[in-house]
């Protein structure tokens, strides 16, 4: 009636899980070996009864709630800040507040010079070389 699974999250993390059925389960190919029926079983199968149900009744007479939380990611590692500088200095350091940015912008292009912007964008960041325009030669 119950089942215990671990779940894969972001970043290599784990969860452990309590399932109590029913329930739809997927497991990688990897982790479990696959099994086939035998025939005596699989032409028995062909004349089985399959008991189909309303899932909208089923919904009605389940009276328990599942609490669900949203997903949070893990915290990230920041570096602590000085403990001999003044309060504010450490709160400067720790929000990135005075560090520089490009100030956000609202493009509408059509395709072609949308990737030439972004393209522009990417070379200023310095995450890409500097390149030709995607409407006038060849891409990165």
């Amino acid at each position: 009636d119950a089942l215990t699974a671990t779940r894969r999250t972001d970043r290599g993390g784990r969860d452990l899980l309590h399932i109590r059925g029913p329930a739809v389960v997927s497991v990688e190919g990897s982790v479990a070996r696959l099994r086939r029926a035998g025939l005596p079983a699989l032409l028995q199968s062909r004349d089985a009864t399959i008991h189909v149900e309303d899932p909208e009744q089923k919904r009605r007479a389940r009276t328990r709630v599942v609490a669900s939380r949203p997903y949070r990611p893990r915290p990230r590692l920041v570096a602590a800040p000085d403990p001999a500088a003044p309060p504010l200095r450490r709160i400067l350091d720790l929000t990135d507040a005075m560090t520089e940015r490009t100030p956000p912008r609202l493009l509408e292009l059509a395709a072609g010079p949308a990737a030439d912007a972004i393209v522009a964008q990417l070379v200023e960041w310095g995450y890409v070389a500097e390149a030709t325009t995607a409407t006038g030669g060849d891409r990165p």
